[in-house]
């Protein structure tokens, strides 16, 4: 079976899809290499149902209300872009993927009313992605706003738009893991204090702080960050937030730390790509074999997770493949950071893709020629494109 791949325009390095109503540049990595467990549960679930490892737990008091949402999905997105386009058997594969997922905010918030305005009664998973010096220990996904005054601005602008509606808000993945290898660590830290603080006392959003995962930093290294940080005045942390480690290995670290941290919170939970669990070598950029985790689901019902989300979008890519050791070893097309590509969502969604005939289409080929690409190692190694390039 022949897939044509479709991609998006590149805005620099940092890639923004021009294909969905708002941009998508989700990435995260590894630190230290874990070994998976036996797959735990990978097909898909209908939101709001228990996980069993919650039932019977009693709810700690002032946890955010959960128990009468359903999480908005953004039909205008990549995903469905591809599913529109595939064939009877490519879409059956890609049904899987179908599930609310993170939206993520950069600078430009202009389109944000418009999609609350659209999702009416549903609950946005919004992920803030916008503080100064965003990536500063890896730059795959650097940027964000120019300083902390500026950071500043942009977080008490969302708040505005957010008013008195109740959407989940992820804080800042990488911002606390990579906090103290960043310049103005305190000025970092104070920022999102200031953040938390912005959203609790203007609107109506269950706010988590961005955590990291069980392979990255200590519990009681990231307690004392999250103390600094303004968890206090939050409602939780948000673990494995575009990552492959295990659900129960992330509610024991997340247990660990808000027992550190002395404080009756909760924990959201990004299972979007976990249900292999993580690659044994800890590669942390498009590892193959990954497959999707449990679906996304709201649990009002436990005492310590709140819920568990879909995170990163399904078949983005975590860095640029082609440039890099970035899936080059089973990724036959380049691409950047944040980007759709469909070989990687149909690996995700359980298809071996070794079966399959992959070739990028002539508009991606012409693309790649005008950015001078043609006598990239890619193209070489893979014969990619070789007819546009020649010409």
């Amino acid at each position: 079976m022949r897939i044509r791949f479709r991609m998006c325009a590149m805005a620099g390095m940092l890639y923004l899809s021009a294909c969905q109503s708002s941009p998508d540049l989700p990435e995260k990595r590894t630190q230290k290499p874990n070994t998976p467990k036996k797959n735990e549960q990978v097909s898909p679930q209908e939101p709001g149902d228990e996980a069993s490892s919650t039932k019977g737990e009693k709810a700690r008091p002032n946890a955010p209300e959960l128990a009468s949402s359903t999480l908005y999905y953004d039909s205008n997105s990549s995903l469905e872009s591809a599913l529109n386009s595939a064939d009877d058997r490519t879409r059956s594969i890609l049904e899987k993927l179908r599930q609310p997922t993170g939206i993520w905010l950069l600078d430009d918030l202009s389109w944000l009313d418009a999609t609350f305005e659209k999702a009416g009664d549903k609950k946005l998973v919004l992920v803030a992605y916008n503080i100064n010096d965003r990536d500063c220990s890896g730059a795959h996904s650097a940027g964000g706003a120019a300083d902390a005054n500026a950071y500043r601005s942009w977080a008490s602008g969302l708040a505005s738009i957010i008013g008195d509606r109740d959407p989940v808000v992820i804080l800042e993945p990488d911002a606390l893991p990579d906090a103290n290898a960043c310049p103005n660590t305190s000025e970092r830290l104070a920022s999102l204090r200031f953040f938390v603080s912005e959203l609790k006392s203007r609107t109506n959003a269950s706010v988590y702080l961005d955590s990291g995962n069980s392979g990255w930093k200590s519990a009681e290294e990231m307690s004392e960050l999250l103390r600094e940080a303004g968890v206090d005045q939050a409602d939780g942390i948000a673990l494995n937030t575009s990552n492959y480690k295990n659900t129960q290995d992330e509610e024991a670290y997340g247990r660990r730390i808000l027992s550190l941290i002395g404080l009756n919170k909760g924990m959201v939970i990004d299972t979007s790509r976990n249900g292999n669990g993580p690659p044994p070598n800890g590669e942390w950029c498009n590892p193959e074999g990954r497959r999707v985790g449990v679906a996304p689901r709201l649990l009002p019902g436990s005492a310590n997770v709140d819920a568990y989300l879909w995170v990163k979008k399904p078949g983005e890519s975590d860095g640029t493949v082609g440039y890099g050791n970035c899936g080059d070893n089973w990724i036959p097309s380049p691409f950047y950071t944040g980007q759709f590509n469909l070989d990687i969502a149909l690996s995700l969604a359980g298809e071996d893709i070794s079966q399959l005939e992959l070739t990028p289409d002539e508009g991606t080929c012409q693309q790649h020629k005008e950015w001078g690409n043609c006598s990239a190692d890619w193209m070489v190694q893979n014969n990619l494109c070789a007819n546009t390039c020649s010409r």
